[in-house]
């Protein structure tokens, strides 16, 4: 991952998708409705990752200790 994309406020993001896949079903643009859910998907699946790694991080941190 590169730097710019950790500077990303994954918060932000999810608005943006929110409001793009608003945007999709008002003009039921059904192509743009499964990317928006796509994007979503794959924003979750980070999220969840990136609360693994700091939950790894912090018990491998403490077990240091």
């Amino acid at each position: 991952m590169s730097n710019k994309a950790k500077e990303i406020n994954p918060q932000e993001v999810e608005k943006i998708y929110k409001e793009s896949f608003e945007s999709a079903l008002v003009s039921k643009n059904y192509t743009a409705q499964v990317q928006t859910l796509k994007n979503l998907g794959h924003l979750y699946l980070e999220k969840k990752n990136i609360q693994k790694q700091q939950h790894y991080t912090t018990q491998r941190n403490s077990n240091k200790r």
